[in-house]
């Protein structure tokens, strides 16, 4: 990869990171600020919404600041060594950018901690749950016969495979440049036509758990008023299920995509690298986009308003159960999975044994799978 393409690289990976975790504070619940349970009526307080703007404007100045002297690094490697050296620094640049993100949200936490320490809201509010018996019985997910799709384009990307693996050059490009230069090549070989089934395979398995996660996770509704909340809870959980459906479309089309430059095909490596940067690029906006709209738990999707002017009660105080406000840790809670309290999404209940067995399962896999393909390919 030349230095022009590390410094893309570099701007699509900051600002994708950067725009996804400064934005959470501002698309989470009204009701959570940091990980902190608050009155909904306090969101727009000066006090929690400095703590907002210092996070925010932190956050930049970080980013731009690690990025500025990433890119240094980059140039200088390029340099004095080779463009294959300049790259080294994109991973190290953006693991400090997220453990930047990380401290300065655990500080964020721990100012909400202290405001809401020094506050009476606990003694002005009343805690409510409300359970809805009929929640699931309308429609919240979109179809799982979409996953048909998908088994129908691992049979045609292993079909194409099979089909023209004579036919198929016997060196196959696998690396590509940013002007879709080969930068790699390796010799034909059954297993290489293989490896794109196996990838879709893998991520099929992925997106099916997302999907399930998504139906089976805990209903949360606002009790000052449930039914603005219902609606917009469902809609959430039908529009990242729709998302989850054709994110993972799309990228079966892309190793099929790669399956055809294999065997020969497609042989426009621009056009094939311009599919590779494109979707991913395509599934980060859309992500970012459908965050924005919907906010978490669909707060941000405009049902109709509540025009009592009651007061907000807080609707569950649980904030003993969250640690630093991410990770929730409650035996008691039957639920395994549960909607986020920072970002976008849902989380596992870290204090059931199912939930460990699936996370730990989950690694292995994934671990496992990277550990099968780099053995498959030598």
């Amino acid at each position: 990869m030349n230095l022009f393409g590390i410094i893309v690289t570099y701007f699509i990976c900051f600002f994708s990171i950067m725009g996804t975790f400064l934005t959470f504070p501002y698309i989470s619940r009204k009701n959570i600020s940091f990980g902190i349970s608050i009155p909904e009526n306090l969101y727009y307080s000066s006090e929690i919404r400095n703590v907002r703007k210092k996070y925010t404007q932190r956050g930049l100045a970080f980013g731009f600041i690690i990025l500025i002297f990433a890119i240094i690094i980059s140039v200088v490697l390029n340099n004095q060594y080779s463009p294959d050296s300049a790259i080294l620094a994109v991973i190290p640049a953006v693991f400090i950018l997220l453990f930047s993100l990380m401290v300065l949200y655990l500080n964020a936490y721990k100012e909400m901690k202290i405001i809401k320490s020094n506050s009476s809201w606990k003694d002005q509010s009343k805690e409510v749950i409300v359970i809805d018996t009929d929640f699931r019985k309308g429609k919240l997910m979109a179809s799982p016969l979409w996953f048909v799709s998908y088994l129908l384009i691992i049979m045609v990307t292993l079909g194409l495979g099979i089909y023209f693996y004579d036919s198929a050059p016997q060196k196959i490009p696998m690396n590509f440049d940013f002007n879709g230069n080969v930068t790699n090549y390796v010799d034909k070989s059954i297993r290489v036509f293989l490896l794109p089934v196996f990838v879709q395979l893998m991520m099929l398995v992925v997106f099916i758990f997302s999907y399930w996660m998504i139906g089976k996770s805990k209903q949360q509704i606002d009790a000052s008023n449930p039914e603005v909340s219902k609606e917009q809870n469902r809609m959430f959980r039908l529009r990242w299920s729709q998302f989850i459906l054709f994110t993972g479309f799309i990228i079966m089309i892309l190793f099929m995509i790669l399956q055809l430059t294999s065997i020969g095909v497609l042989k426009n490596l621009q056009i094939v690298t311009l599919f590779a940067i494109g979707i991913p690029l395509i599934i980060v906006v859309a992500a970012i986009v459908l965050s924005v709209k919907t906010g978490q738990s669909g707060n941000r999707i405009h049902v109709y308003t509540n025009k009592t002017g009651e007061k907000m009660p807080i609707i569950r105080d649980d904030d003993k159960y969250w640690k630093f406000g991410t990770f929730y840790f409650n035996p008691q809670d039957p639920s395994l999975f549960i909607e986020k309290r920072f970002g976008i999404g849902w989380t596992m209940n870290f204090g059931r044994p199912l939930s460990w067995i699936i996370f730990i399962g989950l690694m292995l896999f994934i671990a496992g799978f990277g550990i099968f393909t780099s053995i498959y390919m030598k």
